[in-house]
């Protein structure tokens, strides 16, 4: 019996090691980071990361950024599992996220992304960047490929077009089960990225206030801060990108109405308790500046997303040209 034990405690810790030991694949990193849900790490400059999903029927992958990574992450794939790719979910407009998704197509899967970024794309094509086949409208749809959930949220205007949630339910599990993946909006330990291109940071703040109530402990973030950052972290990176905004927001509030000008001199206003985060010296100013220009002239960029918040008749319909195509 004592042997027995033994033997299902080295299981089990063999088990949990799989949770937290990345595998190299052709230089890139497979880690998984939940029951059947695996990140890839891959390094182009910067870090890009995906995530996978294995399901009974197929695989769902999130994010191919580009052709040289999306090969890299079927390659990946295949060492986990044979099963066939059947969706690729991409995240929002932005070509360094959206390339790639001709190499899923040629595997055969379907190529998904909300219809506000393929309206974008449809009128900023680009190399390697592939349309996708489906779309879909409204605040949150759900995609089920076996026994596999994978619910869609979209919160209008925030980073770029179409910007989307993912949260990964595996079948009878708890919400402390559940992955998400997000893009861009949240790179966990470090100040926001530069200026914060394309973003519109009072909508970020709702939307960051949206994301922390959504049913997930663990996350994939599409990027990290630092070359060797792992893949995944917790809601807890939300809360405390969430937190750092916040405070930014009424510092720069309070610093106009003390009568100083940071869009002449962002310089003037410091956070000593975020000098830990990662890029700080680089990149607070630009920070800085982002959010007093928005106090200044307004938050921007902006435009009606209504027609985008009403759900679509029917779920994942096909891109408008594929439809006219097949008739």
């Amino acid at each position: 019996m004592r042997k027995i034990q033994l033997v299902l405690q080295l299981l089990s810790i063999i088990s949990m090691a799989s949770l937290v030991t990345p595998a190299p694949v052709d230089n890139g990193v497979v880690k998984q980071v939940g029951k059947n849900v695996y990140a890839f790490k891959n390094i182009q400059g910067l870090v890009l990361n995906s995530m996978f999903i294995v399901t009974s029927k197929g695989v769902i992958v999130i994010e191919p950024f580009n052709s040289i990574h999306a090969r890299k992450l079927i390659k990946a794939i295949r060492t986990i599992t044979p099963k066939p790719i059947k969706y690729l979910l991409i995240s929002h407009n932005h070509w360094d996220h959206a390339r790639g998704g001709k190499v899923f197509s040629d595997e055969g899967a379907t190529v998904i992304a909300h219809q506000e970024a393929v309206d974008w794309m449809e009128e900023h094509p680009s190399d390697d960047l592939y349309l996708p086949d489906r779309t879909w409208r409204g605040r949150k749809q759900t995609l089920c490929l076996g026994e596999a959930r994978v619910d869609l949220n979209y919160y209008g205007i925030n980073h770029g077009y179409g910007m989307t949630v993912f949260v990964y339910k595996p079948p009878n599990g708890s919400p402390k089960d559940n992955v998400a993946y997000i893009a861009d909006l949240v790179t966990p330990n470090r100040v926001l990225f530069a200026s914060i291109p394309d973003s519109n940071m009072q909508e970020a703040i709702s939307t960051y206030h949206k994301i922390v109530q959504l049913p997930f402990d663990r996350v994939v973030f599409s990027h990290g801060p630092l070359l060797d950052s792992p893949p995944d972290g917790t809601i807890q990176d939300v809360r405390n990108t969430l937190q750092y905004s916040v405070d930014l927001d009424a510092a720069v509030k309070q610093a106009f109405k003390d009568g100083k000008n940071l869009i002449v001199d962002p310089g003037l206003l410091d956070l000593p308790q975020y000098k830990h985060l990662a890029f700080y010296e680089k990149d607070f100013t630009k920070n800085v500046e982002k959010f007093a220009f928005e106090l200044f002239i307004g938050p921007y960029p902006w435009r009606s997303v209504r027609r985008y918040l009403k759900p679509s008749k029917i779920a994942f319909p096909l891109r408008r040209a594929k439809r006219r195509n097949n008739q």
